[in-house]
């Protein structure tokens, strides 16, 4: 999710400076509410669809080597791993390109 989010709002950051610059590559907003409306009323009938066929074909899993019911325990996630650092690297990478 933190790479959607990112890709996201680089996306509207740099619509945005198109717009201004009165730039061709600039999508409009309406264009951009009708990319989003046929995406969203194709995705959300498969995803009902699709989840309806996986409830009904559900078999017994069998796993491929033995397994144990014993929880692991998960450590905590290094502070270079968390959800804002991630954006930040994505658009401290973004960027990299432009510069000479």
């Amino acid at each position: 999710m933190p790479l959607l989010r990112t890709l996201f709002l680089m996306f509207c950051f740099l619509n945005t400076v198109a717009i201004t610059y009165n730039a061709t590559a600039a999508l409009p907003f309406g264009t951009i509410v009708v990319i989003v409306l046929i995406w969203s009323l194709v995705t959300s009938p498969l995803l009902v669809l699709c989840g309806i066929a996986g409830k009904n074909s559900k078999a017994e899993f069998q796993a491929p080597c033995h397994t144990t019911k014993y929880p692991r325990e998960i450590p905590p996630w290094p502070w270079y791993l968390g959800n804002g650092s991630i954006d930040g690297n994505g658009w401290l990478s973004a960027f990299q390109c432009y510069k000479h």
